[in-house]
């Protein structure tokens, strides 16, 4: 892992000193469209549509978001989100104070993961544009049941900067005042995201009145708010509906940076300590096995094992699980709900900052000592279920696509799953998910960068073409800009 941070390091400072640019596209002819109207193209969505990137929303992000990329390759110059005027925007990840977007660098040349730092960010202002010349209706953080209620969406910050306009309507509202030719839609990544970025620390089945952002939506809800949303644009315009199904964001980086057991040089430094970790749970387990004798298989509990000669499981970092059964101990003590992480969970990189300054300062206990809370872990329980529920979504979404002429599917989850996979290439470059140089995924580890967004509008034209005929070519992914890693070293 070190040769390959230098490696990667040393690339880095090559094409610096090289003053490499970026290839930028070439002019495509002007396409053949066939019976495809994009006169009035029009966007509904959330996070990934609006252009969010880098934990947060500015104006590159917005200008780079697929829509916008679509626009700028058919020189329709018609293009408008609800613009954010922000440089680095304001970053909803970090707590107090006004931070603005992410951006990685390697603290030091034997760290196993960047680091995520801020820009400094600007507040979130209203809406100073034309709502009548928007055409980018898309909310960060926008679930489906909020896109025709704009009371659901009271209090979303990136809503509530455009009220002051005298807007009383909801999102699906404002978009069919555009008299819509074609409409982008994404109906429900964020059913789905809120809750695994989190930890799945919100409810699994709330009450429809009571969704939070953190909750995943009922399968009931988010279906009957997307069919009474296809309604409304098919009943009310004569558009064609291009929409987009929810991917596994579970691959990308954010859930898969930070590993589930200590490293070597971790592990060196728990061990070297003034308290070992071996004897740790000692009680811990006698009660665990007093239990386990008398419990039914399915609700026995795993004991807590540290062993550097057994290999990673017998390294891996102690966690708090909401999924093991309840238990005590023969003194009728409840026994908590510790475990030791397997390689079917994931340690959320909204630790990384905490984490890393615990290794810095030689306090390698979070996750030995003192088990990682629930928050910040996605663990394979947690993962099944939101998996089970993005399942059910998509076949909702695939069902309206195949029983509407004018609704036409974009497989934005097959596309995710190709990069994972190793499948996804532009002119010879293969795309990851990683945190690396063929990234498609922001710095803050679960959204789209440039090369992200050009990958998904380069979907959304391919089944435009199979749809209708038409030539639109393809957005030159490697000419856009991917996530640069540095080194603060």
């Amino acid at each position: 892992m070190r040769t390959k941070i230098f490696l990667f390091g040393l690339s880095l400072l090559l094409l610096q000193g090289c003053g490499y640019e970026f290839p930028t596209s070439s002019t495509a002819e002007e396409p053949d469209l066939k019976e495809l109207n994009l006169d009035r193209m029009t966007i509904i969505g959330s996070t990934i549509s609006a252009g969010y990137m880098n934990g947060a929303l500015y104006n590159e992000g917005e200008s780079h978001s697929y829509g916008a990329l679509i626009d700028s390759l058919l020189n329709m110059d018609s293009f408008t989100p609800l613009s954010i005027d922000s440089k680095y925007g304001y970053n909803r990840n970090t707590g107090s104070g006004i931070l603005g977007r992410f951006y990685l660098s390697f603290r030091n040349p034997i760290q196993d993961w960047p680091a995520r730092y801020n820009e400094d960010g600007e507040a979130i202002s209203n809406f100073n544009g034309d709502i009548n010349q928007v055409t980018n209706f898309s909310i960060p953080g926008l679930k489906s049941f909020q896109i025709d209620d704009s009371d659901a969406l009271s209090g979303n910050t990136y809503f509530d900067r455009i009220l002051d306009k005298g807007v009383n309507e909801s999102l699906l509202d404002l978009a069919l005042q555009q008299d819509p030719t074609v409409v982008l839609f994404e109906p429900g990544t964020e059913d789905i995201l809120g809750h695994v970025t989190l930890g799945a620390a919100g409810e699994v089945d709330p009450l429809a009145t009571d969704i939070s952002y953190s909750d995943l939506t009922p399968e009931s809800v988010f279906e009957d708010n997307l069919n009474d949303a296809i309604n409304r644009i098919l009943n009310e315009s004569s558009s064609e509906i291009f929409m987009l199904n929810i991917p596994d964001f579970t691959p990308m980086s954010y859930f898969s940076e930070l590993i589930w057991y200590f490293s070597p040089s971790e592990w060196a430094s728990i061990t070297t300590g003034s308290y070992p970790p071996f004897g740790l749970y000692f009680d811990f387990n006698q009660d665990v096995q007093e239990h386990n004798s008398t419990a039914d298989r399915e609700e026995r509990r795993p004991t807590i094992v540290f062993d550097g000669t057994g290999g990673n499981a017998f390294r891996s970092k102690v966690i708090q699980d909401k999924y093991l059964s309840d238990a005590q101990n023969n003194e009728g003590d409840t026994i908590p709900k510790y475990r030791q992480m397997t390689d079917d969970d994931h340690f959320l990189y909204n630790v990384e900052r905490i984490y890393t300054e615990r290794i810095q300062n030689d306090e390698v206990t979070f996750g030995s000592y003192q088990p990682i809370d629930d928050m910040f872990i996605l663990t394979k329980t947690e993962k099944e279920v939101a998996e089970e529920r993005r399942e059910a979504y998509n076949a909702i979404i695939e069902n309206i696509a195949a029983n509407n002429t004018r609704v036409h599917l974009v497989d934005f989850a097959g596309l995710i799953e190709g990069v994972n996979n190793g499948l996804v290439s532009y002119d010879g470059v293969t795309y990851s998910l990683g945190f690396d140089n063929k990234t498609v995924v922001s710095a803050d580890g679960y959204t789209l960068n440039h090369r992200g967004q050009a990958l998904l509008a380069n979907e959304i034209i391919k089944v435009m073409n199979a749809n209708f005929g038409s030539n639109i070519s393809s957005i030159d992914v490697n000419g856009l800009k991917g996530t640069d890693i540095k080194l603060d070293f």
